[in-house]
Order: C-alpha cells, then structure tokens, then sequence
C-alpha cells in the first residue's frame, strides 16, 4: 500500500539509500583497478602505502594526459566542422541529385537546421535540466569518497578478504562455499585479463593508426588517434562511435584523404583481430570469439554502455561455469 499510494515518496527512499551505497560501490570498483596496478608493482616494491600512491599517481598521469591530449583538441575540431559542415553539404547534394529519394530527403537537410537541433537539444540539457548540476556534485563527491574508500581497502586488502571468505564460511555448507570461491577467483581472472588486455589492445591500435597517419600526412593525426584509444576501451560501440567522429573529421578537410583514412583504419583493425585479438582474450579468456561477440551485442543492448565494458568478462565467466564445468 505504501508503495501504491507513496510512489514518488519510495522511489525517493530508495535513491536515499543508492546515494548512501554509491561511495562504497565506487571505492570496490577503484580499489580493483588500483589493485591491478598494484600486483605489479608489488613484485618489485614491498611497500604497500608507496604502491597504492603510485597505482592512484599512475591513473592520475594517464587520465589527465588524455583530457589534455583530447579536449583542447576536440574543442578546436568541432569549430572546424562547424565551419566546413555546410560546406559538405552541399558538396553532398551535388554527388547524390541524380538520385531522386536520397535528393528529396538533403533538399530538407541545411546547415542551420541541424545546428539549430543540437543548440535546442544542448540549451534544453544545460539549462532546463534542473538536476545537471545536481548530478555533477554528487558524481564528484562519490568519486572522491570513492577514492578514499579504495585506499583504505586496498591498504588492508588480505583481511577485508579474510573476513569476507569468514562470513560466508560461517553461513554456507562446504559445497556452496568452495562454489562462491570458486566463482570469485574466477571471475577476479577474468575481469583481470580483460581489463589489461582491452588497454593493451587499444593502445597499440591508436598507436598504428597514428603512424599510418602520419606516413600518409592524414591531418588531426594525434587527435584521432587519443579518441580512438579513449573510445575503444567501450567494446564495438565505442570504436564505432570514434570511426564515426573520425571520418567527419577527416572528410571535412579531403575526400581522398577520407579514403586513405578508411584503408588505414580497417588494415590496422585487421591486423588487431587477426593477430592480437586472438592471443590476449580467446587464448587467455579460453572462450570462443562467437560467445564473446554475441555477449557483447546482448550486454550492450540491454545495459548500455556499463554493459558494453563488462560484456565480454561476464561471457567469459558465464561460458566457464556453464559449458566448461557440463563437459
């Protein structure tokens, strides 16, 4: 009955309490990062604070590195589409009058009314969005209680997981025990594997592209290619969304130059695929590239783009528990 008749009023219990749990879900999710940074780093170095200083200074390094690579960068690339789109255009309708369906629909296409669609759209997000602010402040501060939730975990890592394996111990038969172990050691591989191979893979493929560029004198060299790296670390529909940016880019400045571009982008994606791919996730994950590619489509459809980024080590687990231990 409360529910019924209090809707508005359980719904805001219930972002009370998300609000309440949300520092503590993004201290878990750093810590694992970090901790990732950190195993290495413990190899050579026994000092557990200097590790957690340096895993959280090696972050800091590679995101501020990349806002300052990327954003001045894509500020001064929007300005020159903005510029050069109508431009485009109409280069577009010239290509394409011959053909009578397509020549109707550009007949109704003009600069100004898609630039009048995106002012409306951004001025309705910035302005007429009362909880944008809201939301920031509350991003920022669970960030930042987020990080401080980490170190603290990670500085006492063994016995929060001593602890956490003793409660359900305690709770648990043996079976059922040695099962959620099993499940948890599993899937730290997984996500571990993952998350280190996706950064190497994207790394290596900004990396190409940005040598291919510069070879063939393709312009926005180092802006291209931190998007794509950036934007590749979401699977499929991230690379997708950076192509997509990219060849605007490009286009806007030659046509010829376009269909370099493209031939550059599918040889290094190719060579990616084809030779990379294999040897960091079907090997290491030991689950067949069609499971991987059908979990991929699945997650990101229903979970968007949180479900595109954990799609591919869930699929993996869920294949390991299913089909391997049923054979």
């Amino acid at each position: 009955l409360f529910i019924l008749f209090k809707f508005n009023t359980f719904i805001l219990f219930i972002q009370t309490i998300l609000n309440l749990i949300n520092p503590i879900i993004y201290g878990f999710i750093i810590a694992y990062l970090l901790n990732i940074i950190m195993k290495r780093l413990e190899r050579k170095i026994k000092n557990r604070k200097l590790n957690i200083f340096l895993s959280i200074l090696i972050i800091i390094i590679i995101i501020t590195l990349t806002i300052l690579l990327l954003v001045p960068q894509i500020i001064k690339d929007i300005d020159i589409l903005s510029n050069k789109i109508p431009n485009l255009i109409n280069k577009t309708k010239e290509y394409i009058k011959n053909i009578p369906y397509i020549n109707d629909i550009f007949k109704k296409i003009s600069s100004e009314n898609i630039f009048n669609f995106i002012k409306n759209k951004y001025n309705g997000l910035l302005f007429k969005n009362k909880f944008l602010f809201k939301n920031i402040i509350y991003f920022f501060t669970n960030l930042f209680l987020g990080i401080i939730i980490s170190v603290i975990m990670l500085n006492n890592k063994e016995k929060y997981i001593k602890r956490v394996k003793l409660f359900f111990k305690k709770r648990l038969n043996k079976d059922k025990y040695n099962k959620l172990i099993h499940v948890g050691k599993l899937s730290n591989e997984k996500f571990e594997i993952y998350f280190v191979g996706q950064f190497i893979l994207s790394l290596l493929l900004s990396i190409s592209i940005f040598i291919l560029m510069i070879i063939f004198k393709i312009p926005y060299s180092l802006s291209i290619s931190t998007l794509i790296f950036t934007l590749s670390l979401i699977p499929i529909i991230g690379l997708i969304i950076a192509y997509i940016l990219s060849i605007l880019l490009v286009i806007s400045v030659s046509i010829n130059k376009t269909i370099i571009f493209i031939i550059i982008i599918f040889i290094s994606k190719q060579l990616i695929d084809y030779f990379i791919r294999p040897k960091v996730f079907e090997k290491k994950l030991n689950t067949p590239g069609i499971f991987l590619f059908i979990g991929v489509i699945y997650f990101s459809i229903n979970f968007g783009i949180i479900g595109a980024i954990i799609s591919i080590p869930i699929t993996s687990i869920l294949y390991d528990l299913y089909y391997i231990n049923n054979t």
